[in-house]
């Protein structure tokens, strides 16, 4: 056989068999649209309940070697990026008070209480009148003050004050009310919580008991009530 003879028939065979890998059909790629469609990670749990034969098995089995487990994985676009965003926390779950350098709880404005004091019954402005934080109550907005506590000044910030009326009946009966809980009574009509509506009308009558029962007086006072305080700055204080 001449070498260019030779020649022509090695380079039509290479042709030929590159037209074949191109034209023969990829034994994967039903499983790859098949992922396109339902999603990746389900298509595997789908494989991993697909055995080689009809008989049932006890639980899922993942074979790392099955080629279309591979396929599916190599086009998984893997994990999501870390992000450096702190999530948020739910509402159902407390916050770490931040330790203050003042004292909270007489209800002025440089002293206010908290709306949500952790008491047993996690009742909010405990000694209002009214329900938790009633209606009633007058909103003052976020506000700062300044405070000096051992040669250091702080810069507090108190969030979404109210203004909240107050009456001696009020806080004997929030106060009552958080010694059932404390006592194990958690259902609102125990016999507990009854002896408190009942001392509260025995002792100031049911006019008043029923104004307060809404938020309304007569009162003999007013509280500020805050969310969570904030420290926003400290200095020293030069002697």
């Amino acid at each position: 056989m001449r070498p260019q003879q030779l020649q022509r028939e090695q380079t039509g065979s290479v042709a030929a068999a590159a037209l074949v890998r191109r034209t023969a059909p990829d034994p994967h790629a039903p499983v790859r649209a098949l992922g396109s469609a339902i999603g990746n990670r389900a298509l595997a749990g789908l494989i991993a309940r697909q055995g080689s034969t009809d008989a049932p098995r006890a639980a899922p089995v993942l074979n790392p070697a099955d080629p279309r487990l591979r396929d599916i994985f190599d086009l998984d676009p893997g994990p999501k990026q870390a992000t450096t965003t702190k999530p948020r926390a739910p509402d159902w779950m407390p916050r770490v008070r931040q330790r203050l350098p003042i004292d909270l709880g007489a209800g002025t404005r440089r002293s206010p209480k908290l709306k949500w004091p952790d008491g047993p019954g996690e009742a909010g402005c405990r000694g209002a009148c009214g329900p938790d934080c009633p209606d009633s109550c007058k909103p003052l907005g976020t506000y700062v003050e300044e405070y000096v506590v051992g040669g250091k000044g702080y810069l507090i910030e108190f969030p979404d004050a109210l203004l909240c009326g107050t009456h001696e009946g009020c806080r004997l009966h929030d106060a009552c009310f958080d010694t059932a809980v404390a006592n194990g009574e958690r259902y609102l009509f125990g016999p507990r919580h009854n002896q408190c509506n009942q001392d509260a009308v025995f002792r100031f009558g049911p006019t008043k008991t029923k104004s307060w029962m809404g938020g309304g007086g007569p009162y003999d006072g007013w509280w500020v009530f805050v969310d969570e305080p904030q420290i926003l700055k400290t200095w020293n204080v030069k002697p």
